[in-house]
């Protein structure tokens, strides 16, 4: 199991396709990646940094304070 902020994430988290993947939004020095797993019919929503940082990550797609 995958070790975050609000949990853990069940291990079908570690067979996601990579078509399941995408960018979901671009902003000025972010990106915001959605991953579907579609076997617990969820997204998770991934915060990065233009060079690959991760800031932050959950299940709605919504970030404080981005422009």
């Amino acid at each position: 199991m995958f070790r975050l902020g609000f949990g853990k994430l069940p291990e079908s988290w570690e067979v996601v396709p990579e078509d399941a993947v995408k960018i979901h939004k671009k902003g000025s020095g972010y990106f915001i990646v959605s991953v579907t797993n579609r076997a617990e019919a969820q997204t998770l929503y991934v915060l990065l940094s233009s060079d690959g940082g991760v800031y932050d990550v959950n299940f709605t797609g919504e970030f404080d304070g981005l422009e």
